[in-house]
Order: C-alpha cells, then structure tokens, then sequence
C-alpha cells in the first residue's frame, strides 16, 4: 500500500483494491488520516488517477480537493491551534523531556505534534502525566503503537468531514476508525464501523458494526460492511 524510499512499508490484503472501487462508485470516498499530507501521498492506492476526489489529512488540519490542499481551510486549523493558548513547539519541548525512550518529536503540518517511542522503555505514568497537562489546554493525547499524537480538540476529523459533506452534498455519512483520534468521527456519524482492535476497543467505543478481523484483515471487513450500509441508499 505504502512505498518509503523503495521499501514497502505497510499493506493491505489482495482483495482491498476492488473493494475500495466498489465503495467510491456507490459514494464520495473521502480518505480521512491523521497523516500528513507529505505522509498521505505515500500510499499508493491513493496516487495517480486514482486520486480520490477529496481526502482529509493531518486529524482534520488539511482537506485536498484531487490532491491538493485548500490553503483557506489550513489557515483555519492553524488560528485553531493558536487559539489554544498552547505552542505545539512546547508540546514537542514536553514530549522529549520524558526521558531517552522518546526517539523524536516533531510539529506536522503546524496542527500537531507526534513523537516515536521505545516501547520496551516508555514510562506510562509519565506520558499520562502529559496527557492531563494537554487536556487542560484543550488538547488530546493519542497513544497508537510506537507513536503518541497530541493535537488540538478543534482540530479533528469530524469537523473536516463535515465541511467535506457541505462541499459535496451527501445527507448521510459513513465512518470507520480504531484510535482515539476518530472517536468523535465515529460518534458523529450516521454509520460507524471499527474492527477489534486499537484504542477505541480498548475503551469499548460502541458502533453499528464490529467487523470479525483484525489487523492487516480487518480492512477488507470494514469496506465490505461500509459497501453493504453505502448500497441501502
């Protein structure tokens, strides 16, 4: 699915290409990733002519219109940013200061940060400790394998697909995600789909479809469950 310098780096299982086809005929596709946009344009499913139409990247921070992000809406995010009183570049100062286990920590697309750990080294009260610093300044903190995310409560996905929706016109929204991040998505949603894994299963986040797979397998369950609400009309 995803190329880095070459190498393969993620995947999806064989069948998740036809599917992806099949849901985009039946509805305006919209790829919504806390990626950013330079991370987003990875994936080769996405590139080329099959581009989709429009994608949300970055938790909400970026909406690309056939690959290319509106500047207005960006501006937007980052007075959202601005407005939290916190400066994502002492969130990054916060985030190193935890001890050596944090590999490195970084601004991505000026609307939130992220930091590589050592797991076999974290130390999990500390990182808590971040996380209620950030949530009195309005922010959330995402714990997803060997990343933490931390990003503005106002920038989310569930406002960019919202706007999305205003753009395009859809009455009716679809969505599946497994981390903290797409919790608010979920909730908004007319339909919501995650599989059995991630945080959302951690914390029991309850949706109108739990797929059986997991995993790398798991993809093609939510497509097959968001095809079959997409096809109800």
């Amino acid at each position: 699915m995803e190329l880095l310098d070459g190498r393969p780096i993620s995947y999806v299982t064989p069948e998740v290409p036809s599917l992806l086809r099949e849901l985009a005929a039946l509805s305006v596709f919209v790829p919504v990733t806390t990626r950013t946009v330079l991370q987003y344009r990875r994936i080769q499913l996405f590139a080329g002519d099959r581009t989709p139409e429009w994608a949300i990247c970055a938790n909400g921070g970026h909406i690309l219109r056939r690959g290319r992000p509106d500047a207005a809406w960006h501006q937007s995010m980052v007075g959202t940013v601005v407005g939290t009183g916190i400066d994502p570049e002492e969130v990054v100062r916060r985030m190193v200061a935890l001890g050596d286990w944090v590999l490195s920590a970084k601004v991505a697309d000026e609307v939130f940060v992220y930091a590589v750990l050592d797991l076999r080294r974290a130390h999990v009260p500390a990182i808590a400790e971040l996380g209620d610093w950030l949530g009195a300044g309005g922010w959330v903190l995402s714990e997803q394998g060997r990343k933490i995310y931390a990003a503005p409560a106002g920038v989310e996905k569930w406002t960019a697909v919202q706007e999305v929706r205003e753009r395009t016109g859809p009455t009716r929204v679809g969505a599946a995600g497994d981390s903290l991040l797409d919790r608010r998505m979920l909730e908004g949603a007319d339909f919501a789909i995650r599989p059995p894994h991630g945080e959302l299963d951690v914390v029991g986040c309850p949706v109108d479809v739990l797929v059986s797979e997991t995993g790398v397998a798991a993809g093609a369950g939510v497509l097959a469950a968001a095809i079959a609400w997409a096809g109800r009309g």
